[in-house]
């Protein structure tokens, strides 16, 4: 399945990068930008260390926001720590009718 995706540097500790799968052609003008300043803004406000935390709260928060479980339906986030240490997590939303 497409997706596109967006990454950003937390505070020169870690990079975020965050998936989401749908069809292209469905993909709101913008929403890169949103995205980035979403994660910019959720991770520090999470206020933990805790690396598989963030990753699932993330994910979880992403599925909140922006899966309408019909184009936009699955979020993969993943952090790489500047140790190369890679933690991920994954939510879905998905319409049953």
């Amino acid at each position: 399945m497409p997706y596109f995706g967006a990454q950003v540097d937390v505070d020169n500790k870690y990079y975020v990068t965050v998936k989401i799968h749908g069809p292209l052609d469905t993909i709101p003008n913008g929403i890169l930008k949103e995205v980035k300043g979403f994660i910019a803004a959720m991770v520090p406000s999470y206020n933990i260390d805790n690396i598989p935390e963030i990753c699932s709260r993330l994910a979880e928060d992403i599925k909140e926001r922006y899966l309408d479980g019909n184009n936009l339906i699955w979020v993969q986030v993943e952090i790489v720590t500047k140790q190369d240490l890679i933690f991920g997590a994954a939510a879905e939303r998905i319409l049953v009718t």
